[in-house]
C-alpha cells in the first residue's frame, strides 16, 4: 500500500504503482517515504540501466532500494535497524546524494549511494531516514523483533 508521508518532487507516481504488481512490497507493508535518483553500489557503479528513476523507499517494515531497468528490476531490502550510516551532501546547485550503510552482525557492511536526489529534498530525507533507523534500533535493543521494529 502506498501511504506517502513524504516524497521527493521528482518521484513519478506511475512508477510507485508498479510496486505491488511486481511483488516488491509485502501485503502488510506501507510505503511511507519515496526518494528518487540513481542507485550506485559501494564502488560507484550503477545498479540499474539507463533510467534516472531508481528509488530509496522507507516503508513501515524496512528500507527498499529499487533499481529500475527496462525489463528487469533489482530490489534490495534491509530492516530499518540495519541502517547504521546516513551521510548526505550537495553535489551541485540542483542535486544531492545520500550514502547509506547497512550493517548486519552476521555479514559485511554494505554501502549504497542514491545520487541525483533533488538538493531541496536532502534535509528532509536525512532527518526521516535517521529518525526511522534510530527508532528501529532502540526498539530492537529492547527486545523487539527487527521486523516489528519497523
Amino acid at each position: 500500500m502506498i501511504s506517502l508521508l513524504y516524497h521527493s518532487h521528482t518521484v513519478v507516481p506511475a512508477h510507485l504503482s508498479e510496486l505491488e504488481p511486481l511483488g516488491l512490497v509485502e501485503p502488510d507493508e506501507q510505503i511511507l517515504v519515496a526518494l528518487d535518483g540513481v542507485l550506485l553500489d559501494s564502488v560507484g557503479q550503477r545498479l540499474s540501466g539507463p533510467t534516472l528513476h531508481d528509488y530509496c523507499l522507507l516503508s513501515s517494515l524496512r528500507i527498499i532500494l529499487w533499481a529500475r531497468d527496462y525489463g528487469r528490476h533489482l530490489c534490495l531490502a534491509f530492516p530499518l535497524a540495519e541502517l547504521t550510516g546516513i551521510e548526505g551532501v550537495g553535489v551541485d546547485p540542483l542535486h544531492a546524494q545520500i550514502q547509506l550503510t547497512f550493517t548486519n552482525p552476521d555479514e559485511e557492511a554494505q554501502q549504497f549511494t542514491l545520487a541525483l536526489l533533488p538538493l531541496a529534498n536532502l534535509p528532509a530525507a536525512l532527518q526521516l531516514l535517521r529518525s526511522a533507523s534510530d527508532a528501529a534500533r532502540i526498539l530492537v535493543s529492547h527486545g523487539v523483533d527487527a521486523r516489528e521494529g519497523g
